[in-house]
């Protein structure tokens, strides 16, 4: 179907910007609605060439906030999804992300949505993100738009998800003065 032949070009032209934009944006909308295609995705090797696509187009706003909204879906959707993410470099990839677009609101809070993803069920994701700078980056997306609703819900339930059951992190949110969400 069209999924199979979208995701096939995205694994061979990654780059393709306009291709890229559009094909992803159907694709979030198709995780998100229709119970079948998180399966099919991520079968289809989809968490690599969302990935990739995002590497490759790290100034474009859109793919990120596309991007990170697939794969954010995905985490929720299952632990052996969230290895997957995970396993293709999907951390480095969303700090870049926050790292990248702290003017953009809206691409900050579904990166947040996918950090909460990812971290909510793994203490070595946790870990990784605790030792990686994510909570200086969320903290001040955080602090940046505190008017933002849906920032601020994604951007604690991050934190929170990065605190639980860890000291280290814990102490590290509370060094950058994040919501009492840590002490939780």
């Amino acid at each position: 179907g069209g999924m199979e032949c979208f995701l096939h070009a995205l694994a061979l032209h990654p780059s393709h910007a306009e291709m890229v934009e559009q094909g992803l944006d159907h694709l979030r909308a198709l995780v998100c609605l229709a119970p079948e295609m998180p399966e099919k995705v991520v079968a289809l090797g989809g968490v690599k060439s969302v990935l990739a696509a995002m590497q490759l187009n790290l100034g474009r706003p859109i793919v990120q906030e596309c991007g990170c909204s697939i794969l954010s879906d995905l985490a929720w959707e299952s632990e052996v999804y969230q290895a997957a993410i995970v396993d293709a470099n999907g951390i480095q990839v969303v700090l870049r992300t926050l790292n990248a677009h702290l003017p953009l609101p809206a691409v900050q809070a579904i990166a947040c949505a996918l950090v909460q993803g990812l971290a909510c069920d793994s203490v070595a994701n946790r870990t990784q993100f605790g030792a990686s700078g994510a909570v200086e980056l969320i903290a001040k997306a955080l602090k940046k738009y505190p008017e933002v609703e849906n920032l601020q819900a994604f951007g604690c339930a991050a934190l929170q998800s990065i605190a639980c059951d860890h000291e280290k992190n814990i102490e590290e949110i509370t060094k950058w003065q994040g919501p009492g969400l840590a002490q939780s």
